[in-house]
C-alpha cells in the first residue's frame, strides 16, 4: 500500500516464516501488525491500508477466534470483529475497497463475481448491495473513499438483455451515476467498465466507455450540486432507494 506521502506498507512473510504487516525503514523491515495468515480453505487473503496518521488498518480472518476482524496498528492499536449480518464466514472474502478511516468492504460469495457487498465500520455493518435484491442480477467492482462514498458497478436484467449501471451510495442514499443505453457525448452508451481505484476523495469517478457509434475512451463523472428543491426531493425517498442525480462529464 502506497500512501500519499510515499510511505509504504505491505502484507508479507519474513524469513522466519512470520506472516504480518510490514513497513520498510533503515535498511530493515519492521513488523507492525499481527499475523495475517492466508486461510486457503476459505480462499481469503489479508489486506492492509495506511491511515493518515501513519498507522495501518488491516482486515483478516482470525483462525483462533474464527471470525473476521478489522484492526489498527499504532499507539491506539485495536481491533473489532465484523458483524456478518448472518452470512457464513466461509462465504466472505476481502476486497481492495477500504479507506483510511478503517471502513472496509467485504465481498459475499465464492463465485467469479460476488453475490453481495458488506460494509464494516466502527459503528457496525451494512449490506451495500446483493443479487438477492430484484434490482441487481450481477455485481462487479467496488470502491470507497475517505468521505465514505461507495461506488460500484452492477447489472440488472432488462426485458431482453442485462443493463449495466454505475451506482454511488453514501449512507442510505443510492444514486445512479450512469447506465447503458443513455446518451453520452452525443451518442448512445453501449457499455462501460469501472474498477477499484476509479473513485477519488472529491467523489469523481473514472471509467472506460464505448459508444454505439464505435467511439471508445476514458471519462470522469463529476457530481453536480443539486438545487434546493432537488435536495428536498431526495430526502423524501425511503432508506436505500435509488434516485437519479445530475452528473457532469
Amino acid at each position: 500500500m502506497l500512501a500519499s506521502d510515499d510511505r509504504v506498507s505491505f502484507v508479507g512473510r519474513s524469513p522466519g516464516e512470520s506472516d504480518g504487516i510490514f513497513v520498510p525503514g533503515d535498511g530493515a523491515y519492521a513488523q507492525v501488525g499481527p499475523p495475517v495468515l492466508f486461510n486457503t480453505s476459505q480462499n481469503t487473503r489479508p489486506y492492509a491500508r495506511m491511515a493518515a496518521d501513519g498507522s495501518i488498518y488491516y482486515t483478516r480472518y482470525d483462525n483462533q477466534l474464527r471470525q473476521w476482524e478489522v484492526g489498527k496498528t499504532g499507539t491506539d492499536a485495536r481491533s473489532r470483529g465484523v458483524d456478518l449480518l448472518g452470512y457464513s464466514s466461509s462465504n466472505i472474502y476481502v476486497t481492495e475497497a477500504a479507506n483510511s478511516l478503517g471502513e472496509v468492504i467485504l465481498g459475499i460469495g465464492g463465485g467469479y463475481w460476488p453475490s453481495g457487498f458488506l460494509l464494516s465500520t466502527e459503528s457496525g455493518s451494512t449490506l451495500i448491495a446483493a443479487t438477492s435484491e430484484p434490482r441487481f442480477s450481477l455485481l462487479y467492482e467496488i470502491d470507497i473513499n475517505d468521505q465514505s462514498e461507495i461506488v460500484f458497478q452492477a447489472s440488472r436484467l432488462g426485458s431482453e438483455d442485462r443493463i449495466d449501471g454505475l451506482y454511488r451510495r453514501k449512507g442510505d442514499e443510492m444514486d445512479v451515476v450512469l447506465s447503458a443505453g443513455q446518451s453520452l457525448f452525443g451518442a448512445e452508451l453501449h457499455g462501460f467498465q469501472f474498477a477499484y481505484g476509479g473513485l477519488n476523495s472529491k467523489g469523481e469517478i473514472a471509467f472506460n466507455y464505448w459508444l454505439l457509434n464505435g467511439e471508445r475512451g476514458v471519462a470522469i463523472a463529476r457530481p453536480v450540486p443539486e438545487p434546493a428543491t432537488g435536495a428536498l426531493f431526495a430526502m423524501a425517498f425511503a432508506a436505500g432507494a435509488i434516485r437519479r442525480r445530475r452528473w457532469g462529464w
